[in-house]
């Protein structure tokens, strides 16, 4: 395996960890045991616990990106592109137990963490500024602050939905927030 898919199953690993154990039982050690690797291979990808999580988070947020950016790009008008862009987050990748297991638990480590903080902070924004370009794009008659309002108001309407489907999901209520976000930036 080269060191890069090393790494890469590594993460995976700690991936595993959180979203079985939580923040709070990610260890060097519990990695090391899920990767069926020796520790000293997980200190020496990762400086510490804190460079794992920053990892760890990275990797979550660029299969949203990544998914809705794939999207985009196999869409043919800016309407087409703004909607996949939208629809990416409701996909069963995202609406799955572990994916939004560790996407709580790195939000939550976000509050307490000023490297996971500034990192959460820079991946929002980028997301957000792709959905305001994305929103400009398909609605020219929009003032650019009206595009930024409306990113805003879909980001609060997935992040909402992502808290409510981990305790609650509910197939109707989903195609009412889906409905929510297309009428936020196509009405």
């Amino acid at each position: 395996m080269s060191q890069g898919e090393t790494r890469d199953h590594l993460l995976d690993a700690a991936l595993v960890v959180i979203a079985d154990r939580g923040l709070h039982g990610l260890t060097m050690r519990a990695v090391s045991a899920e990767a069926d690797s020796a520790l000293g291979l997980v200190n020496y990808h990762f400086e510490d616990k804190d460079a794992l999580i920053v990892e760890a988070y990275e990797r979550i947020v660029d299969r949203l990106i990544s998914a809705s950016m794939a999207a985009v790009e196999r869409a043919n008008s800016d309407h087409a592109k703004l909607t996949a862009f939208i629809e990416t987050v409701f996909d069963e990748a995202f609406l799955n137990t572990d994916y939004l297991t560790l996407r709580l638990s790195l939000w939550a480590a976000a509050a307490s963490d000023g490297k996971i903080a500034e990192l959460n902070t820079q991946l929002d924004r980028n997301y957000w500024n792709r959905l305001t370009d994305l929103i400009g794009r398909a609605r020219p008659e929009l003032s650019s602050q009206d595009a930024r309002d409306r990113a805003t108001d879909i980001m609060i309407t997935q992040n909402g939905m992502w808290l409510t489907w981990v305790v609650r999901p509910d197939r109707d209520a989903l195609e009412r927030c889906r409905a929510q976000c297309r009428a936020i930036v196509l009405h």
